[in-house]
């Protein structure tokens, strides 16, 4: 007996040192050093022997000493709003009340002796008590693991709901003191016995539907402001954009449908509700460049849209020209899409954010452009080549040398000058096509490079042509000077995969040009045993 006495003080001691350690400190804060809590479980283990001593004589008595105890010790030695340390101290009340009835009940049917007798029986009482204590750690233990250290402190959050609580805990110990009277009866009935378990476990229950609606009530307030924030954020940001936006179109990626339209600031309420895909295809068939066409189809579609959300990419950009109404020029435009998820309506949201970056366009343009021959300046030439190369083993390379340049200068004046660069650059891009490189080097020097293959005969062709049209003399008063090109063609090889190479070659090219009496091309051939040059007139 001494022996189930002293396992019970050792368990109990470790049962109220979790409790008091591991559970109360994790809702509210103690007023004492952490290190008191020793000496707070050995005093609850002082008071246990007082409450063993009353248990056979009056299970009410007990009890109620019990939760006096309890109470004023975290009252005292803890923090907090009185409601809250009322509700943390009958909580272990109610455990120990619940199990006893249900642990009591079940050796009842074990041994067949009424709940009296087990009292009365200092063994079997002993027994009683030290389980109890240790499904008491055990349930501990759970809620330790199922609910995470950043929830225990929302249990006492909202003292109206706190208040509910401990009216709630309070009649459990009504309902199980009175339910204790029976304990004292000497006839073992099984229908009563099994009603004490049930009344037990149903009360357990009970005290844990109450902890966990508590901590989820403020989960979902906590949820709900969360929402309310991310939607008055969602709507500051709404305003901004629509006020620094050209357009602004809101779709249900699902549905197809447009939620939303807003161009310059006013909404446009007949576009509201049409198919998206509809609307879309109307202006890239009738406003977007042709060249741009495909590509942007490819972007703006749903499913392309879907698909970059759920492979995790929320957001991306893409850029295209709008045809002006003439139908000759364009503006670019660029587009911000932001695709997510309405917790609120359980939609996939697309907004497009449309705005006019011509200017921004003609920022770059001006960087890289040389302002006179309306050409790519030397180092965007250069950098654009050597961009193509990187990806790229094929081009051509014409070096064009404006022949007499100085000449034009000194006898017709600077301003004859410029205008001999300007036509330059008029013929450079008449003759070849838009998409590839044709630049300014600097001073009389030009070049274009050609961004694929193309046989020696249709070189010859079109430098053939370049020098005729190059061939103009320019008049000033009395004074006249007549300019021509000196063409060096150099074609990229294997081996070749940088600008300044090829740049070297065409350069050696266009030199052997004006050693051969100017107004000519010459074309760089190159092998590894022999370097030659054939020139050809123009």
């Amino acid at each position: 007996m001494k022996m189930l006495f002293s396992m019970f003080l050792i368990i109990f001691f470790i049962q109220n040192f979790i409790y008091l350690k591991h559970i109360v400190l994790k809702i509210i804060s103690i007023k004492i050093n952490e290190h008191y809590i020793y000496l707070l479980s050995f005093l609850n283990v002082i008071s246990s022997i007082i409450w063993l001593q009353l248990i056979p004589i009056s299970l009410f008595w007990a009890y109620l000493f019990l939760s006096v105890f309890y109470c004023l010790e975290i009252i005292l030695c803890y923090k907090g709003a009185l409601m809250n340390k009322i509700a943390i101290a009958l909580t272990i009340i109610i455990h120990l009340l619940c199990i006893t009835s249900i642990v009591n009940s079940l050796l009842c049917f074990i041994t067949h002796n009424t709940i009296n007798y087990i009292i009365n029986e200092s063994i079997l009482f002993m027994i009683t008590k030290i389980v109890t204590s240790l499904l008491c750690i055990f349930m501990m233990y759970i809620l330790i693991k199922l609910i995470p250290s950043k929830y225990w402190p929302k249990l006492v959050i909202n003292q109206d709901e706190i208040k509910i609580f401990v009216s709630l805990e309070i009649i459990t110990v009504a309902c199980m003191l009175s339910s204790s009277a029976a304990y004292h009866v000497d006839l073992f009935v099984k229908e009563h016995v099994f009603q004490q378990v049930i009344l037990g476990l149903s009360w357990l229950i009970v005290q844990y539907i109450g902890i966990f609606m508590l901590i989820g009530f403020e989960i979902l307030r906590e949820r709900k402001i969360n929402i309310e924030r991310t939607l008055q954020l969602d709507n500051i940001y709404k305003n901004a954009l629509i006020e620094q936006s050209d357009v602004i179109i809101q779709v249900d990626c699902k549905t197809g449908i447009i939620l939303n339209h807003i161009s310059k600031g006013i909404p446009n309420a007949h576009l509201i509700g049409l198919s998206y895909n509809q609307v879309i295809s109307d202006v890239i068939s009738n406003d977007i460049n042709v060249l741009d066409r495909e590509q942007i189809k490819k972007v703006s579609d749903l499913n392309y849209m879907l698909n970059c959300f759920k492979s995790g990419k929320s957001q991306y950009s893409f850029e295209y020209r709008l045809i002006e109404t003439n139908k000759t020029n364009f503006e670019w435009f660029k587009v911000n899409v932001i695709i997510k998820s309405d917790i609120t309506s359980n939609k996939i949201i697309a907004l497009l954010i449309i705005n006019n970056i011509q200017k921004e366009k003609d920022l770059i343009l001006k960087s890289e452009i040389d302002e006179l021959s309306g050409l790519y300046n030397k180092n965007t030439t250069a950098t654009f080549i050597q961009d193509y190369l990187n990806k790229n083993t094929d081009g051509i390379l014409f070096m064009i040398d404006v022949d007499n340049f100085k000449s034009v200068n000194d006898r017709l004046g600077h301003n004859i000058g410029d205008r001999v660069i300007e036509d330059v650059g008029r013929i450079l891009r008449y003759i070849f096509e838009e998409h590839n490189i044709i630049g300014r080097m600097g001073g009389d020097e030009f070049v274009v490079f050609i961004k694929n293959y193309m046989n020696e005969s249709k070189l010859e062709t079109i430098a053939t042509r370049l020098c005729r049209l190059m061939n103009k003399t320019y008049y000033n008063n009395n004074q006249h000077v007549t300019i021509s090109a000196s063409i060096g063609i150099a074609t990229v090889f294997e081996g070749i995969n940088n600008f300044r190479d090829i740049y070297i070659m065409a350069d050696a090219a266009m030199y052997r040009s004006k050693q051969k009496g100017k107004n000519t091309f010459t074309i760089y051939n190159y092998s590894p045993q022999l370097q030659l040059i054939s020139s050809k007139s123009s």
